[in-house]
């Protein structure tokens, strides 16, 4: 709990560290939310001012000492960094994911071929051609390929703080670091963000239809986002990399 509770304790210093790009951000994803489509400039200023503010945090949260920069809104050299070993991650993540969709998939068509009425010109025929054994093989393999896409986002989960700590782009080198931690690192992540993944569904939920949030609520949306998942989850982060590279792992995971 350690990690968790050092999350928490980061938020205070991490507005005060960053809090024009964290307001800059809260407010343009605010207006995303508020607008008739999401994705547009607003969303990417946002993004923008989130990708600032990471620049700002991330020092503090591993315990690096440097000078406030709440009204600095420059990108600079460790900001393009993290852009792209973000980038790197999505692009890891997304393969795995496609290869985890075409293994549910082809075991969705076993079990189809293998039921009754199954017509494979005919689409259509496919779902109810399965019965309720190859249900439970589909549904098996599908929860067994959350696990493993979840294990292997964990393992590069720390790519970002060992980005900014060593002052060059990693990504895969962080693999070795998370071993045998996976499932601690993500079980500290629910414990850190179920209050703001609560409050996210609250607010969706206050207002489920698409097309632009009233005011109240983008805002409230804007500000959990930014203000709330972005310092808690550099936080939890920042505190289990400077624990697990300083040969202390039992301080982050107990």
């Amino acid at each position: 709990m350690g990690g968790v509770s050092a999350a928490w304790r980061f938020l205070v210093p991490a507005w005060r560290q960053a809090w024009a790009s964290l307001l800059c951000a809260s407010a343009y994803l605010s207006l995303a939310f508020g607008s008739r489509s999401l994705v547009g400039p607003w969303l990417l200023l946002g993004v923008l001012m989130t990708l600032i503010a990471s620049g700002r945090l991330w020092p503090a949260a591993m315990g690096q000492i440097e000078p406030p920069r709440g009204w600095d809104l420059l990108i600079r050299v460790r900001e393009l960094r993290l852009l792209a070993v973000a980038g790197l991650s999505f692009l890891f993540l997304f393969v795995l994911f496609l290869l985890v969709f075409v293994l549910v998939l082809c075991f969705a068509y076993a079990a189809a071929a293998s039921g009754h009425g199954f017509v494979a010109s005919e689409i259509s025929t496919w779902a109810p051609a399965v019965d309720s054994r190859g249900r439970w093989v589909v549904s098996v393999v599908a929860i067994v390929c959350t696990l493993a896409w979840t294990w292997a986002a964990m393992r590069v989960s720390l790519a970002a703080p060992a980005t900014v700590a060593e002052g060059k782009v990693l990504m895969i080198a962080t693999w070795p670091l998370t071993r045998g931690r996976a499932w601690a690192i993500a079980l500290a992540q629910v414990l850190t963000l179920l209050v703001p993944a609560g409050l996210t569904a609250l607010l969706i939920a206050a207002h489920p239809a698409r097309g632009p949030a009233p005011l109240g609520l983008a805002l409230a949306r804007g500000l959990v986002i930014a203000g709330l998942w972005l310092p808690l989850t550099i936080g939890l982060m920042g505190r289990l990399y400077s624990d697990l590279t300083s040969g202390q792992p039992e301080a982050a995971l107990a």
